[in-house]
């Protein structure tokens, strides 16, 4: 028996569709994961993505109970003004990860569990794909490297252009992978573009989600995780109910298959409201 989900939400429950499943799900969506809601499973939003940008998720679906963000950074229930958990990067590293983002002409966001920040000169076209993604405006600082000195910095985002770009950061990222965790990414509404989530060391969507699913006294026999890459799988294999979405990463899929048969579900993709057929297979 289900008792609790954890759902990815960009890929699973938001696609590309501008307005009509993005930035925020589909109506149908949402109409569904209030119904759940009032049955009493607690739906566990976990995503890399800031707190900010999925909060109108988490009001408009009335989903008072413990939510994932900024990578596992930050836990929260913001219906029931409760933080959970909040992991913080030593401002040293912050401002060597910056600086030497900033060097690299990297594009880089700054956050702090309640705001992002943007040094001023790095402003671009991404900047106005992130201002819908996140639903809320940047704090724009002439040197970013000062936000370390006033602010608590829960992670950094930093974003490349195609692979090369990437195994090029990837590279240059390398020394900092004992002292943090650096986590690739990615969101349908910014094809091509390869995000990296850069939290303290040790946080993980899976570390997150054994905080998440112990503050409610539920045990992971009893809960669904739903993704589409396979940085969820870190989740997802804590739980005894999986499924991938049709947009998944083939290795993904293959990963939820080694679930029980009747205990995963491959589902169709997110832009056909994937995550509704996922509600159906598991009667919910």
């Amino acid at each position: 028996m289900i008792k609790a989900i954890i759902l990815d939400i960009d890929g699973v429950l938001s696609g590309s569709k501008k307005g009509i499943n993005y930035p925020n799900p589909h109506s149908d969506v949402i109409h569904r994961l209030k119904k759940i809601r009032e049955k009493g499973i607690p739906i566990i939003l976990c995503t890399g993505n800031y707190y900010y940008a999925k909060l109108p998720i988490i009001q408009m679906a009335h989903l008072n109970n413990p939510h994932i963000t900024d990578g596992g950074a930050f836990i929260t229930d913001p219906l029931d003004n409760k933080i959970i958990k909040k992991h913080v990067i030593q401002k040293e590293l912050a401002k060597r990860v910056i600086a030497l983002c900033l060097k690299n002409n990297i594009y880089l966001e700054v956050y702090t569990d309640q705001n992002y920040f943007l040094q001023k000169n790095q402003i671009q076209n991404i900047t106005k794909i992130r201002r819908i993604i996140l639903q809320q405006e940047p704090i724009i600082r002439e040197d970013l490297l000062s936000v370390t000195e006033t602010e608590d910095i829960i992670k950094i985002n930093v974003f490349v252009k195609g692979k090369s770009a990437k195994e090029a950061a990837v590279t240059l990222l390398h020394p900092f992978q004992e002292k943090l965790t650096i986590t690739w990414t990615g969101n349908p509404a910014m094809p091509g573009i390869y995000p990296a989530n850069i939290t303290a060391s040790g946080v993980s969507k899976k570390s997150a989600a054994t905080e998440a699913i112990e503050s409610l006294g539920i045990s992971f026999d009893n809960v669904l995780g739903v993704g589409d890459t396979t940085g969820d799988w870190k989740f997802m294999q804590l739980c005894t109910y999986a499924s991938a979405m049709g947009n998944a990463s083939e290795e993904l899929k293959e990963l939820v298959k080694t679930k029980d048969e009747g205990n995963y579900f491959i589902a169709p993709h997110v832009d056909e409201n994937g995550i509704l057929d996922v509600f159906d297979y598991f009667s919910l």
